[in-house]
């Protein structure tokens, strides 16, 4: 008997370990990389703040890459300077997908950005007429340069580029052992709708 308490105080130890360390790790790794986005943007927050001209290829850079999209969009926007923002990618595509890296960028999903995303599908499921997803199919060597599929959305038809989606999610499904359809069924039916 002895031993099965052990062995019981054993596995709860080992368990809450595992748990303070992933909350300790998690955090850390989101502080980074909060950081070193911020650092990508503290010259030209400050040039705003100063009211200085922004230089066109420094904009159309950060709104090329899907990581900092959202970022710069936001940015420009809580200046007043959305007119800014590369009107190449001020749409719900583009907008979907730079949700759908940041996303994956997070310590409990991928860690990192993918090394490439591509617009997979576009799916209206039955008795949703009116609302999209997007579905992404994405690859990164940590997934072993296989694509994966990532759903985005709804977007219905007044939805505007950078509205904050109810569902963003990836099962990390490698491309072609899934359907579009059914990852988007299945991310509709059991992914909770985020609260703005």
């Amino acid at each position: 008997m002895e031993a099965l308490i052990f062995i019981l105080l054993l596995f709860i130890a080992l368990a809450l370990t595992w748990i303070i360390y992933r909350a300790l790790y998690v955090n850390k790794r989101s502080r980074k990389l909060t950081e070193e986005k911020f650092h990508l943007f503290e010259d030209m927050i400050g040039k705003l703040i100063s009211g200085q001209t922004l230089k066109p290829a420094q904009l159309f850079q950060l709104a090329q890459n899907p990581s900092t999209r959202f970022n710069l969009f936001k940015i420009l926007e809580r200046f007043g300077r959305s007119s800014f923002f590369p009107q190449e990618y001020n749409t719900i595509e583009k907008s979907a997908e730079s949700f759908l890296v940041n996303w994956l960028e997070f310590p409990t999903e991928l860690s990192t950005a993918p090394d490439e995303i591509e617009l997979a599908d576009r799916i209206h499921l039955p008795g949703l007429p009116d609302f999209e997803y997007l579905v992404f199919r994405f690859k990164s060597r940590r997934l072993a340069g296989q694509w994966m599929l990532g759903v985005v959305g709804p977007f219905g038809t007044d939805s505007k580029p950078f509205e904050i989606p109810q569902r963003i999610f990836s099962r990390f499904n490698a491309a072609g052992t899934i359907s579009a359809l059914d990852e988007v069924r299945w991310v509709h039916n059991n992914i909770a709708v985020t609260n703005h």
